[in-house]
């Protein structure tokens, strides 16, 4: 691969160059000035590649430099930074980050004038290196020392973000590390299979009331189809139905197993009285996701920007502005995601594009081309204050020009040919200013068939569970065979907890003879959203701003 590393120059900066030339065969370097800084800009040459990578971009270090811009993407993702003159610190801690990795963590205490410094481990403080990591992915930087403050009121604040540090010996060594590990990523790309899971969430309304009806009245905690560990406060019902499928390298494969999931679901929950809706928020103050599971793959910062841009973007010009916008006040905001404890992670930052098997389809199918070929699409759209309160604010209207640029770079990759006809959908809804429509029944848009019963009523709540469901197998998580993976919601405050996992085991009993372990949440109430464009199936039709498939 061919990289590019812009580096002040400083006295690492320096070694940094002297090091590289010493590692590569063709190294070239030139000064390069970012608002009156002077930075080397070094040049690996790979003449047998033909991808390239900019190791701290100059928007990325403009960034870092530009208070104006620094405090705009921070407060856009809520994330305290700066001081009063009054706060009073007890501690700093100077967490350096070099490609989505924690390199060193060094504290130092404020005790009666005093300073007391010594480094710790990366799990010692989980937060703070959580926090750090962020921090340098939202900005756009590769290697940064992210410096973060605890007050005397216990708040954490980031006061400093610097793109060329200069570390101790061991961790320069560690950053030089990954720079060689880079050199070679595109090329590992090319000799991996990434491995795909989903655990998409859908919500059940009461036709004729229009009533939501809790998920557990019909389905089990586990299996291929379940409840998802939310559950409406001081009661033991679980309003959102997720779906675990079979995980499979293929995305097609993957939909498949989506389609045998929910075929299976709607044999526990067989009304035509009944609507299941996906999106972002098609029920209101009920928060749903589309979640998809990698694994045989290492996250970094590369993977992670690849997918917020050529992943996250596209679906976000084919959703309902309104509800995402609401959804994105506490779940799916930019670069959210989950280590898994088998390995693996989960992007969680879609709404649940369950709304139909077309638009299912070609979303896994996009996620597979980006995961395995993100080395070759480095662009970031979203690495400003503007970008990225537009993303929050459901403003489709700002991404709109960056799509064609964006999806010309998908269409450039070898693997678009291969799921060519399932991703039409994409760039034809949002050339036509097309959303999803969360209000339409997804059994339509996955063409289910007809319910064999004809209503739900509260007598039916025992009979729609079967002590024995034979067409329900069960499910394997990507990263963990036997087992399935599970959704515990995470708020934008405590962003990269680790996953839980679940038995595969099905229990089928009513909630009232099953343990409960769920977590509650508060329920926020949010405004109706207004009539736009929708997709079910169908011809086009003009609306106020969205076409409308009908």
């Amino acid at each position: 691969m061919n990289l590019t590393i812009l580096y002040q120059m400083n006295s690492v900066g320096e070694r940094l160059l002297n090091t590289m030339q010493k590692l590569f065969e063709e190294v070239e370097y030139r000064i390069l000035a970012i608002d009156n800084v002077d930075y080397y800009q070094i040049n690996r040459i790979d003449r047998s590649s033909t991808v390239r990578r900019i190791i701290n971009t100059p928007r990325a270090v403009r960034n870092s430099l530009n208070t104006e811009q620094t405090s705009g993407i921070l407060s856009a993702n809520n994330i305290h930074h700066g001081l009063s003159e009054e706060e009073t610190v007890n501690r700093s801690y100077e967490v350096l980050i070099a490609d989505f990795e924690t390199v060193s963590i060094k504290v130092t205490t404020f005790i009666k004038g005093k300073q007391q410094a010594k480094y710790i481990r990366e799990k010692d403080n989980q937060k703070i290196a959580e926090l750090a990591r962020r921090v340098a992915y939202l900005i756009g930087l590769d290697i940064a020392m992210v410096t973060i403050v605890l007050t005397a009121k216990r708040r954490y604040k980031v006061v400093d973000i610097n793109s060329s540090p200069e570390p101790r010996e061991k961790d320069f060594n560690r950053i030089v590390e990954k720079i060689k590990d880079l050199a070679e990523r595109d090329r590992e790309l090319r000799e991996i299979e990434v491995k795909m899971g989903a655990d998409p969430e859908f919500m059940i309304l009461n036709s004729k009331t229009g009533k939501m009806i809790s998920a557990s009245e019909f389905f089990p905690r586990d299996g291929i189809v379940g409840c998802d560990n939310i559950r409406i406060p001081n009661r033991q019902q679980r309003p959102v139905a997720e779906v675990r499928p079979r995980p499979d390298s293929s995305p097609l494969e993957l939909a498949a197993n989506i389609r045998q999931a929910l075929t299976s679901a709607s044999r526990l929950a067989p009304y035509r009285n009944t609507r299941w809706l996906a999106g972002s928020q098609p029920v209101n103050g009920y928060s749903i996701g589309g979640h998809i599971h990698f694994s045989n793959i290492r996250l970094d910062g590369g993977l992670l920007r690849a997918l917020d841009n050529y992943l996250g973007i596209p679906v976000f010009l084919i959703e309902n502005p309104t509800t995402a916008a609401k959804r994105r006040k506490k779940y799916g905001f930019i670069g959210d995601y989950r280590l898994k404890e088998h390995g693996g992670f989960e992007y969680r930052t879609l709404g649940s594009w369950l709304v139909s098997q077309k638009i299912a389809t070609a979303v896994l199918c996009l996620a597979k081309i980006v995961a395995n070929r993100y080395a070759e699409i480095p662009q970031n759209y979203l690495n400003t204050a503007e970008a990225q309160r537009a993303f929050y604010k459901g403003d489709q209207d700002f991404f709109r020009p960056m799509f064609n640029s964006i999806w010309s770079n998908i269409e450039n990759l070898d693997l678009y040919q291969e799921y060519r006809e399932q991703l039409q959908i994409i760039p034809e809804m949002i050339r036509n200013n097309v959303i999803w429509d969360e209000k339409s029944d997804l059994r339509r848009g996955w063409k289910l068939g007809q319910p064999l019963k004809k209503n739900y009523n509260e007598s039916d709540k025992l009979a729609a569970r079967p002590s024995q469901v034979t067409s329900v197998t069960s499910s394997t998580s990507v990263n963990s065979p036997g087992r399935a993976p599970v959704s515990t919601r995470t708020s934008r405050s405590s962003h990269y907890s680790s996953g839980s996992s679940r038995a595969s085991v099905i229990d089928v009993r009513p909630s009232r003879y099953r343990s409960s372990t769920g977590i509650s949440r508060d329920r926020r109430s949010v405004s109706s959203s207004t009539q736009q464009g929708r997709i079910t199936s169908g011809q086009i039709r003009s609306s106020s701003r969205y076409n409308v498939v009908r």
